[in-house]
């Protein structure tokens, strides 16, 4: 929502405790966050996306990491930031977890990116080799789900 409106007030904390508070409405569990979930539970309902239209992209939409790549790439090019999950590995105990971060740019051998990580500074550039190495090694996988917000019009 901050690329579309610079002075909103949804945070990726935000979106976390609405998704918090809406599971907890409806006895679900908030360990099960996804971007299908996030989107039914917050995007769909909060007042604060009102100008919001989320499009989620599962990943049995999703071909291979070519077809991922020009999803994103397209996304880009209509002038729409694309949100996609990364895999990222825990050591102790060896646990992998989901980290989402924004792309808003994207080169031949990268996708710039937005991090909510505060350790990180953004924008950035995800090697798209790495991400690849990344979604087979840690997800068994080449392609990830996402979400794409558009301004409703």
């Amino acid at each position: 929502m901050k690329y579309f409106e610079p002075k909103s007030n949804v945070t990726e904390e935000y979106v976390l405790r609405a998704f918090i508070a809406e599971c907890a409405k409806r006895n679900l569990n908030p360990h099960d966050i996804s971007f299908l979930s996030i989107k039914e539970l917050v995007i769909d309902r909060d007042p604060n996306f009102a100008s919001a239209k989320a499009q989620y992209i599962g990943r049995s939409e999703v071909r291979n990491f070519e077809h991922l790549k020009h999803l994103v790439r397209d996304s880009i090019n209509q002038g729409v930031p694309h949100i996609i999950s990364l895999p990222v590995q825990f050591p102790d105990p060896p646990l992998t977890r989901w980290h989402i971060v924004t792309v808003v740019g994207y080169d031949d051998f990268n996708f710039r990116v937005y991090d909510p990580n505060p350790y990180r500074t953004s924008p950035y550039d995800l090697q798209l080799p790495r991400l690849l190495s990344d979604l087979q090694a840690l997800a068994q996988s080449e392609i990830t789900d996402s979400l794409v917000i558009r301004v409703r019009v």
